[in-house]
């Protein structure tokens, strides 16, 4: 038969499918090879036909295209049926032997788009990796109408791979990975046939795989992955810490990652001042603790959620925190060196991850916050702390844009103290803080702690001078012009309401101590912290002001490193005190009897009595 030849009568057509007929009858099924030719002939002579305009279609050969379309439908839904299947798309790889360069692409497509999980595949071979991969998911293709075997397997597998550290999340990557690359082995047209099918065979095995990482055995094996990952950590920082020991103060931990930070955000620049010994130390400290504890969720949970109460003294924002991670990273691998790959990035990064979230808790604004757990209630009596910068007015008016850095410098100090000392920022006007402690000897404690800062601080901010003074003189030693002179007034409060503002969710205070301490502080020198000698006693009566071994800081205004030993002498042995007399204060029925305090390191200062002497 001339398959070019386009004219052909009705009987001739007839005739052929009678042939046909008898020819499937005899041989029960068409012979592989002429029923492609017939396929082929009958698509070249249609072809034929369409280019020749001029002919027109007879009744007969509308028939027969009528009947070749249909059974070309009918071949069409049953090859649907059988082939465009799960099993029937997945005989197309292993027919062809494209299973191999498949499970290759998958992983390279897994890898490429995911890249934070190659830590899963640290040390495999990926080419074997991959054979066993799918291995299972032919295995569980062709049982997939058995799932007597594929339920065992597959949640057995979900089990194992909690070991790994692999969740939920990389399972549903690694089928999303498989639907892309899958599509392009099989051509888009047979596997948009039989996506619906495949979708529903990778939800069946998700299934499978996630209530395997949840049974007992998947916990059993992912406390076991946990344990090992926490001990490789502490291991790794205490690598850290050891080299890190051996440099000096710019070469530390800290510092490297508060200059890294800076250097990839300039916002960040505020935290510059943490890069010194007392702050780094202190920062330092808290991942030792952190990675020191992190076996003991509980405890840890509560110690980060006391840290974000720090935070949010010292004006740090989530965001803040996250622009760290980067930062974190490079600096323990700088320190590691040769140790760092991809397995201990990722122990670190969680780490990292899992100090922000637990920070960010803590981190919170309302009456329940950990910053608000701080404020003295109304059944206790508590230290008070009022503040005020000496001759502000004056030194706005002569440098606004130095004052402008120098208050922003006080500001910070004083709330990284807060933090420090537990301490609760009642509230800020101005240049003045309103501060309230636990006890009166944590109000001295901070006081004397915000003379000695501002000493150390200085230069404040680059071109500010001190404008002359009426209120501090003597020793010059004892002072310095590049720094403020910030007047305290510190009060034990007995006589205190406690009142939650629910605008601006913090707690205020009223009632005749906080009058009083307003007093006290007004009667107070730049450079001078001043207190009733009611509460100066109550002050010696705590044991620990005489017990407790002072701390360095306390000691002298210089920083040594490394710090000095502990001096057994309590922090009483360190102040200097003198009786200033008996004051009489606008709104305050009885007249109070003042007590001044300076650091012993800085004895040398004197004050001006700013107020009148009252006869006792």
């Amino acid at each position: 038969m001339d398959c070019w030849n386009t004219r052909r009568d009705s009987k001739e057509f007839q005739h052929e499918v009678v042939e046909t007929d008898s020819l499937q009858a005899n041989c029960g099924a068409p012979n592989e090879q002429a029923f492609h030719d017939t396929l082929v002939s009958a698509a070249h002579q249609l072809r034929a036909r369409q280019r020749d305009t001029n002919v027109s279609i007879s009744k007969a050969e509308m028939e027969g295209l009528v009947v070749l379309t249909r059974e070309l439908e009918n071949l069409k839904q049953m090859m649907k049926r059988s082939e465009f299947t799960v099993e029937g798309t997945w005989r197309i790889l292993e027919d062809e032997g494209m299973v191999e360069r498949f499970g290759q692409q998958l992983y390279d497509e897994l890898l490429t788009r995911n890249p934070r999980l190659r830590v899963y595949f640290h040390g495999v071979d990926i080419k074997e990796q991959s054979k066993s991969l799918l291995r299972m998911v032919g295995t569980a293709v062709h049982f997939y109408q058995k799932p007597q075997l594929t339920v065992d397997m597959f949640t057995k597998a979900g089990a194992r791979h909690r070991g790994y550290g692999v969740n939920a999340e990389v399972f549903v990557e690694m089928s999303n990975a498989f639907m892309r690359v899958f599509s392009k082995f099989v051509g888009t047209d047979v596997f948009q046939a039989a996506e619906e099918e495949w979708r529903k065979f990778w939800k069946y095995v998700l299934d499978l795989l996630v209530h395997g990482s949840e049974s007992p055995e998947g916990e059993r094996y992912g406390k076991v992955y946990e344990e090992k990952m926490l001990k490789k950590i502490q291991s790794d920082f205490k690598l850290i810490m050891e080299r890190q020991n051996r440099c000096d103060l710019r070469g530390q931990f800290v510092s490297v990652m508060y200059s890294k930070a800076i250097e990839m955000h300039e916002e960040l620049s505020k935290f510059e001042a943490l890069k010194d010994l007392r702050a780094s130390a202190r920062v330092l400290q808290s991942y030792i603790d952190v990675i020191n504890n992190i076996h003991d969720k509980k405890l840890l949970d509560e110690y980060m959620r006391e840290l974000g109460g720090r935070h949010t003294a010292y004006n740090v924002t989530v965001e803040n925190l996250h622009a760290f991670t980067e930062p974190f990273l490079f600096t323990c691998r700088h320190f590691l060196e040769d140790e760092w790959n991809i397995a201990v990035e990722s122990r670190f990064l969680w780490l990292f991850e899992y100090m922000i979230d637990g920070i960010s808790a803590g981190m919170v604004s309302d009456i329940n916050s950990i910053v608000n757990l701080r404020a003295p209630s109304n059944s206790v009596s508590f230290g008070l702390i009022f503040t005020d910068i000496e001759a502000s007015t004056r030194l706005w008016s002569k440098d606004s844009q130095s004052m402008s850095l120098a208050v922003k410098s006080h500001h910070a100090m004083i709330r990284r103290l807060i933090a420090d000392y537990g301490a609760y920022e009642v509230k800020t006007v101005g240049d003045s803080f309103i501060i309230a402690t636990k006890d009166v000897l944590v109000a001295v404690k901070l006081s004397l702690s915000i003379q000695l800062e501002l000493m150390r601080m200085a230069p404040i901010a680059p071109g500010f001078a001190m404008v002359d003074s009426s209120e501090g003189h003597g020793d010059p030693q004892a002072w310095d012009d590049r720094t403020l002179r910030v007047r305290i007034g510190v009060e034990h409060c007995t006589d205190a309401t406690a009142t939650y503002d629910t605008i601006h969710r913090r707690y205020d205070y009223y009632g005749a101590s906080v009058n009083r301490c307003a007093r006290i502080e007004s009667a107070a020198c730049g450079g001078q912290i001043l207190l009733s000698r009611e509460s100066f006693e109550h002050l010696k009566s705590i044991p620990e002001f005489h017990d407790e071994p002072c701390p360095y800081l306390f000691r002298s205004v210089e920083i040594a490193t490394p710090p000095p030993k502990e001096d057994s002498r309590g922090l009483d042995h360190f102040v200097v005190v003198s009786d200033v007399g008996l004051a009489s204060f606008k709104g305050i029925a009885e007249p109070v009897h003042l007590v001044s305090l300076v650091p012993r390191c800085l004895a040398g200062r004197q004050f001006t009595e700013k107020f009148t002497k009252v006869a006792e």
